[in-house]
């Protein structure tokens, strides 16, 4: 009787239809239907970390002097030795590709595969240069890596997988969209995709500033 009582009450002041409406929003802000949602961003994350233990783990006994033991010589050689200006300046234009691939993989119905190869080949790079830094300096690379490297790629790598989670769910329902599954996507849709490229390359380009920065400041304490 009471209950009734103050469902009676209640629904004077607020309409049922108002309850229906606080249900469904509830149970659409469920924690397994938002992981749901997001699973590109868990897709390119996965393929990040499988990329980065496949790089660390590759520089194993010989192959510490083999193709992947050259690359991430070559790239901590030209980091120390070339003027702070053409590193920032290298380090963007790369970062930049690989943004761009996204982008491009993004537009497409078909670009979910070359989508999720950036973060792979990103993750891979990342293991390569940590595994050589600790298999032939010991301490010393690990010092470098926590100076120089670690934090610019740490957050250029973040970018890569957060606009790779984007793309691939926007490759993903242009696919459907040509499929008749769903309607085509509205054309704010695709700006704000552009607009979240342009954001994501400014901060890119910081984090490569802040590399030069690192390299300026640590970098003449491991030339030696």
């Amino acid at each position: 009787m009471l209950k009734s009582a103050v469902r009676q009450k209640m629904g004077r002041f607020v309409p049922r239809s108002a309850f229906r409406a606080l249900f469904r929003q509830a149970r659409n802000r469920h924690p397994a239907k938002q992981l749901r949602k997001q699973w590109p961003l868990a897709v390119c994350l996965a393929l990040y970390c499988a990329g980065l233990l496949a790089g660390a783990a590759s520089l194993s006994g010989a192959a510490q002097q083999g193709y992947f033991g050259l690359f991430a010589a070559q790239y901590i050689s030209s980091h120390l030795s070339q003027p702070v200006s053409t590193v920032w300046q290298v380090d963007f234009l790369s970062g930049m590709l690989s943004l761009t691939v996204l982008l491009f993989g993004a537009l497409s119905c078909a670009g979910a595969p070359l989508v999720c190869a950036v973060p792979l080949f990103r993750g891979l790079c990342t293991g390569l240069l940590t595994g050589w830094l600790y298999t032939n300096l010991g301490g010393a690379g690990l010092l470098m890596n926590t100076l120089i490297f670690w934090l610019p790629n740490t957050g250029i790598s973040a970018l890569t997988v957060w606009l790779g989670g984007v793309c691939l769910k926007n490759s993903v329902l242009m696919g459907k969209c040509l499929s008749g599954a769903v309607r085509p996507l509205p054309a704010g849709k695709l700006r704000q995709l552009v607009w979240q490229y342009f954001m994501v390359c400014l901060a890119c380009l910081g984090f490569c500033l802040l590399q030069a920065a690192l390299l300026a400041v640590f970098g003449p304490v491991f030339r030696g």
